[in-house]
């Protein structure tokens, strides 16, 4: 009895996963356009599973699945608030095909909420403002807050690689000025085009944050790699990568502790329940000996060690991240920054490496600007 019933649940999922097979296909137009009302109204994680798994099962790291010939012009709004109230296409968590979907919706409350923040805050790091202090939003904060975005678009049917393939490996954004708790936001976010390189291919998630006046506050670069197979052996060196290999001269340090949990603690309130963050059964699923901390926690965090050194991100600014070897938790991690000849902190670089100091997690710069700037 056990074996007709565990047959048919396979059966079925099988069905199932053949069935969103048929729809790896471009998009109607060559244009996948999706608005939804607010951030509360993204699909759940949980629900991309399916489209996930069929993804990872019919299509290729690194190499295009056949008859998807690019990565599909996409646009998303959400809370998007001049649009007239009509569905098209009903958007359910799990559409038949949403890389023909249109949406458009009425009204938003696309809120920086104080409770979440706090939550954030804490996660990160960040000292919370002191009695009578306004609660502002910390650099990487906008786009974490629409974070299932992201799986959202690796998941699409149209998307054109392997969704287990792809891992995110730099961040540039920049922020014009200061956030409050409480402010509406409207973002927009495109992905379009990709470019070859030798790891695999590279595609930006191009993130705009707005107020209701229009006026652009905060704009994103995320850069994702769908990683080819035999990219990871050793590059031939270049002056380039020679310099970058020189011991750079640093006037700032700390040594602080990864615990355990910090990759479930980030989810909770991020919402990047990725089964290599988790535990460390999830983690080697993914070919990990033990759980990974999110890159962006990593990048936030050592923004925080900064603030906390006196080197704090003043609107406007700008920051350049690239993220390098994963941190396994638990585990310690070593800031290192350099200040020299950046009067009144005007540009730091910094890197994270591990305790000794041998392996390199990420490398980035924070730059704090005359005039605000834009990225797109």
């Amino acid at each position: 009895m056990i074996l007709i019933v565990l047959g048919s649940i396979v059966a079925i999922l099988v069905s199932i996963l053949f069935s969103i097979r048929s729809t790896f296909k471009p998009p109607k137009g060559g244009v996948v356009r999706l608005l939804w009302k607010d951030s509360h109204q993204l699909p759940s994680l949980v629900s991309y599973i399916p489209l996930i798994l069929a993804g990872a099962i019919f299509k290729n790291e690194g190499r295009f699945y056949p008859g998807l010939k690019d990565f599909p012009k996409t646009h998303i709004e959400i809370g998007a608030s001049e649009y007239v109230h009509f569905w098209l296409v009903l958007c359910a968590p799990l559409p038949a095909s949403p890389a023909d979907l249109l949406c458009c919706c009425l009204s938003s409350d696309c809120r920086l909420e104080v409770k979440h923040i706090e939550k954030y805050y804490d996660v990160c790091g960040f000292e919370k403002p002191k009695a009578g202090q306004e609660l502002t939003v910390p650099p990487c904060y906008p786009v974490m807050s629409i974070f299932n975005f992201q799986p959202f678009l690796v998941s699409m049917p149209s998307f054109p690689v392997s969704p287990l393939g792809v891992i995110h490996v730099r961040t540039v954004l920049t922020q014009h000025k200061v956030l409050k708790a409480g402010t509406k936001l409207v973002y927009s976010i495109d992905m379009c085009g990709h470019k070859d390189t030798e790891r695999g291919m590279e595609v930006d998630f191009v993130i705009k944050a707005s107020l209701e006046s229009g006026e652009v506050v905060w704009n994103c670069i995320e850069t994702m790699l769908s990683r080819k197979k035999g990219s990871g052996g050793k590059k031939k060196p270049t002056p380039a990568a020679a310099a970058e290999g020189q011991e750079p001269r640093f006037d700032g340090s700390v040594l602080f502790p990864v615990a355990e949990n910090t990759g479930r603690r980030y989810a909770s309130v991020v919402g990047d329940y990725n089964p290599h963050h988790m535990n460390k059964i999830g983690a080697i699923l993914f070919g990990f000996p033990k759980p990974i901390a999110h890159g962006q926690w990593s990048l936030e965090h050592s923004l925080a060690q900064l603030q906390a050194a006196g080197i704090p991100a003043r609107p406007p600014f700008k920051v350049d991240c690239s993220f390098k070897l994963p941190i396994y938790m638990p585990g310690k991690c070593l800031l290192r920054w350099n200040t020299t000849g950046a009067p009144k902190h005007g540009t730091v670089d910094f890197e994270l490496r591990s305790a000794d100091g041998k392996l390199p997690h990420l490398a980035g710069k924070l730059e704090n600007l005359d005039q605000p700037g834009t990225l797109v």
